[in-house]
C-alpha cells in the first residue's frame, strides 16, 4: 500500500492549461533529395549539425523544443516559461537560426553538402497538457495554432523567415517585414496573410520608443572620445607623446575614403589585409570599442574579395554581435550587404538568401536616411536582379536611390551606380 499511491500519482495526467503561444516551424529544405543522394550515417551527421545550431540557438532565447520532427522542430515561445516579449523572441530565433545555417555551411569544403532551412511563425491560443499514454507522454499544445504555424513555414522560400499576421501585429516595430498577401491554408478557414521579415529594424524616433536595452547609458567612453577628440600631438615633444602613432586619424578617413579596400581593389589583396589588420589591432590597443564593427566590415570585404567566404562571415557576425551589444548602429546596412555579397562568393551561391540581406539592408538605409549606404546597396540588389533577367526592376530601384545625388558628385558609389543604369538601360 505504501507504494501505490506514488505510482498513481505518477501515472496521473497533469493539468491542462490555456494561454497564448507563439509556435515556430522549422524544418530542412530538400532534406528527402538529400536522402535520396547521402548515404543514411552521412545524412545523419548533417542533420544532428543543424539541430544542435539550431538548439543553441532556440536557448539563446528562452525558447522550448517540444519536438524533433525528423529534420523539422516544433518550438514554443510561451511555455513552459512566458515572456512579455515572446514573440519577438521567436522572430529573433527563426532568424538566427536561419543564419546559424549559413554558417555551417560555410564550414563545409568546396561541392560539400548545402543545407537551407525555412522558418514559419504564429501566435495564438492553445492548451497546453499531457498526450500520450504509459511511457510515451509529453506535453504539446493543442488548437489551431500550431497547424497555422505549419502551414505558413510550407510558404517560406528557402533561408527565410514567414509569420502569420497575428505574430506581425506583435512584432511590426521591431521587425521590417514584406507583406506576401494573403493565402489559403489547408484545414484553415479563410485567407491568412502572410509577412516576410526582412530583419530587425532601427527605431530613429524618441527615446522612449526604443528598446530598454538602447537606452542604457554609456559608460567608461570617456578615454575614447578624449583620444578622437585630442589633436594628434607630435612624438618628441612634450607630454606623453606619440599618440599621432596609433590608428585614430585613419578612421575618419576609413569612413570616408575607404584607403585600405581601395589597395585591395587594386589587386594588392594580402598587402590591403595586412594594413587593416594592422589598423584594427592599434585601434583596439588604445582600449577603444567604438568603431570596431567599421574595420571588421572592411576586413570582411577583403576577405570576400580574396574568396575567402567562411572567415568574411565570422567577421561579419562578430562586427552585428558588437552592434548589437553597444548599439553602435549606423554601419549595420553595410554589414547585411556585405553578408549578401558574401553569400553570392560562396562555393554554392544563395541568391536567395542574398537577396534577402540586400533588401534588409536597403529597409535599414532608409530608416537611418543614409542615402550612401542604400545606393551601394542597390547597386548591389540591381546586379542579382539583372542577373535573374529583372533588368526592369533592376533599373527602376537604382534610379530611385540615384536621385538624391546631384551631378557633379564623384564618389566610386556614385560613379558604379551610373555606370550600372547605362548597363541597364
Amino acid at each position: 500500500m505504501a507504494t501505490a499511491e506514488p505510482a498513481q500519482h505518477k501515472d496521473a495526467p497533469r493539468d491542462a492549461e490555456r494561454r497564448q503561444l507563439t509556435v515556430m516551424f522549422c524544418d530542412l529544405v530538400g532534406s528527402t533529395a538529400l536522402a535520396g543522394r547521402l548515404d543514411p550515417e552521412e545524412l545523419r551527421e548533417h542533420v544532428r549539425a543543424y539541430q544542435g545550431v539550431s538548439a543553441e540557438v532556440i536557448a539563446r532565447f528562452e525558447g522550448h523544443i517540444a519536438q524533433y520532427l525528423g529534420d523539422g522542430l516544433l518550438v514554443y515561445f510561451g511555455y513552459p516559461s512566458a515572456h512579455e516579449d515572446d514573440a519577438q523572441r521567436a522572430v529573433s530565433a527563426g532568424l538566427a537560426v536561419v543564419d546559424a545555417v549559413v554558417a555551417l555551411n560555410a564550414g563545409q569544403p568546396p561541392g560539400g553538402v548545402a543545407l537551407a532551412v525555412r522558418v514559419g511563425i504564429h501566435t495564438g491560443l492553445v492548451v497546453v497538457g499531457e498526450v500520450g499514454s504509459g511511457s510515451r507522454r509529453e506535453q504539446l499544445a493543442l488548437g489551431e495554432t500550431p497547424n497555422v504555424a505549419a502551414r505558413i513555414e510550407a510558404l517560406a522560400e528557402p533561408g527565410t523567415v514567414v509569420v502569420s499576421a497575428a505574430t506581425h501585429r506583435l512584432v511590426e516595430q521591431r521587425f521590417s517585414c514584406r507583406d506576401l498577401g494573403a493565402h489559403t491554408l489547408r484545414g484553415v478557414a479563410g485567407p491568412q496573410s502572410v509577412y516576410h521579415v526582412l530583419g530587425e529594424r532601427i527605431t530613429t524616433g524618441r527615446r522612449d520608443s526604443l528598446p530598454a536595452a538602447w537606452t542604457t547609458p554609456l559608460v567608461g567612453r570617456e578615454r575614447e572620445v578624449a583620444l578622437v577628440l585630442e589633436p594628434p600631438r607630435r612624438s618628441g615633444g612634450s607630454g606623453t607623446g606619440r599618440v599621432d602613432r596609433l590608428w585614430v586619424p585613419s578612421v575618419g578617413r576609413a569612413l570616408h575614403h575607404r584607403p585600405r579596400i581601395d589597395t585591395v581593389a587594386s589587386g594588392s589583396v594580402d598587402g590591403g589585409l595586412t594594413e587593416m589588420r594592422r589598423g584594427l589591432a592599434g585601434w583596439q590597443a588604445t582600449g577603444a570599442g567604438i568603431m570596431i564593427p567599421v574595420f571588421l566590415a572592411f576586413i570582411a570585404e577583403a576577405e570576400v574579395a580574396r574568396g575567402d567566404v567562411a572567415p568574411a562571415l565570422g567577421l561579419i557576425d562578430d562586427a552585428s554581435r558588437r552592434i548589437e551589444t553597444y548599439g553602435e548602429r549606423f554601419y549595420e546596412a553595410e554589414l547585411h550587404r556585405l553578408r549578401g555579397e558574401a553569400l553570392l562568393a560562396n562555393a554554392a551561391p544563395d541568391s536567395t538568401r542574398a537577396e534577402s540581406y540586400f533588401l534588409r539592408a536597403i529597409d535599414v538605409a532608409r530608416q537611418q536616411q543614409a542615402r550612401s549606404f542604400e545606393l551601394r546597396t542597390t547597386a548591389s540588389l540591381a546586379r542579382l536582379w539583372r542577373q535573374r533577367g529583372r533588368g526592369q526592376d533592376a533599373h527602376r530601384l537604382l534610379t530611385e536611390a540615384a536621385q538624391w545625388f546631384s551631378d557633379g558628385l564623384e564618389t566610386s558609389d556614385v560613379r558604379d551606380a551610373r555606370h550600372l543604369l547605362q548597363g541597364l538601360s
